[in-house]
């Protein structure tokens, strides 16, 4: 099932995976379980995952999920 929203606790809250895109580009697939708001926010910002990794510390990312950028 594909979920689009504005709302990132929608999102978070009923999604097993999350597609971050920015200027019509996935640049990050992360699990949705441990992930912040914060990072998803810096991603769609524009600003690159392993830069938004560094400011959002506190973000849980599963390395089985396929990173794209």
């Amino acid at each position: 099932m594909l979920l689009v929203s504005p709302e990132l606790d929608e999102i978070i809250a009923l999604s097993d995976r999350i597609a971050v895109m920015y200027k019509g580009q996935i640049v990050e697939i992360v699990a949705s379980a441990g992930v912040s708001r914060e990072y998803i926010g810096l991603l769609m910002a524009g600003v690159k995952p392993a830069e938004a990794r560094k400011a959002s510390p506190t973000t849980v990312i599963d390395t089985k999920v396929e990173r794209v950028f």
